[in-house]
């Protein structure tokens, strides 16, 4: 990593994530979910405080600290939109889609979750298909199942939501 930037592991219950900060701007670069566990290595405990905070559901995550300035405006309202997603429930990439003014806009919704720079602290793994099934993630169909069963989201079936968890 170039000066300024500072690569954190961090090990989550049962994921590893990645989180580039640029120190110099004070703010998350990106995140990414890493396929094994690595040691974590880090004496940045603010991020780190953070990061753990938004996943166990302590806090709400400040938008402040992400670089969102590399994002379209479309971009910025989807993620921000999904942020607002309650933990132990869903939406679905056509509500959220309506939700950011974009009527049968839910493949553009699908593409700013597939390529979502924060994953975890912007939980896109919270948006599902209309028919409730949970559709695809970066870090696999299974972690994203996991990441739901964890926040208290309930199962018709394996990869079904049930529908009183659609918000």
């Amino acid at each position: 990593m170039s000066l300024g930037f500072e690569e954190i592991f961090i090990n989550l219950e049962f994921l590893t994530i990645l989180v580039v900060y640029n120190r110099r701007r004070e703010l998350i670069e990106r995140v990414k979910i890493l396929d094994e566990e690595v040691e974590e290595n880090t004496n940045n405990f603010f991020v780190k405080e953070i990061v753990i905070d938004v996943f166990y559901g302590r806090k709400e995550l400040d938008l402040k600290i992400l670089n969102l300035s590399c994002l379209t405006e479309f971009q910025k309202k989807v993620l921000i939109k999904t942020k607002d997603i309650p933990r132990g429930k869903v939406s679905t990439y056509k509500k959220l889609s309506e939700k950011v003014g974009v009527e049968g806009g839910a493949r553009a919704v699908g593409n700013v979750m597939r390529f979502n720079p924060f994953p975890i602290l912007i939980p896109c793994h919270r948006v599902i298909k209309s028919n409730r099934e949970i559709g695809e993630y970066g870090g696999g169909k299974t972690l994203k199942r996991k990441l739901l069963i964890f926040e208290g989201v309930g199962f018709e079936n394996k990869w079904k939501v049930l529908n009183e968890y659609v918000v």
